[in-house]
């Protein structure tokens, strides 16, 4: 296992806690176990483009390049204004992963978020 995802000791993903939640991943290049802790780890960055009412759940696409670093990222919501969709670009841009097994990867996740204060 990577040292950078051995160091991550994630949150639970309580859907009755208000917050942003992991529902699925697929993960190519990537263990999909590893990468679903990473982004429940990390999902702190994306937490403040969430307002307090929200409800529903946001599509990430992410291609990752051979040193685990975010190269590429999409997401998407229809209920969500374009603002809030490019504050989740930024946040997910700083995310981190273990480096890929073929030197790149693509990572699908859909995030649902609970309203309240968003954590």
């Amino acid at each position: 296992m990577d040292e950078l995802a051995a160091q991550w000791e994630p949150p639970s993903d309580d859907l009755s806690e208000p917050g942003v939640h992991v529902l699925d991943i697929s993960a190519h290049g990537l263990d999909g176990d590893i990468v679903r802790r990473m982004i429940r780890a990390q999902r702190g960055t994306v937490a403040p483009c969430f307002e307090p009412s929200f409800a529903g759940t946001v599509g990430v696409s992410l291609k990752l390049n051979s040193e685990g670093y975010v190269s590429e990222i999409s997401a998407e919501a229809s209920s969500l204004p374009s603002p809030a969709l490019l504050c989740i670009e930024e946040g997910a841009k700083r995310w981190r992963f273990p480096r890929p097994r073929s030197g790149a990867a693509t990572i699908e996740s859909t995030l649902q978020v609970v309203p309240g204060q968003v954590r």
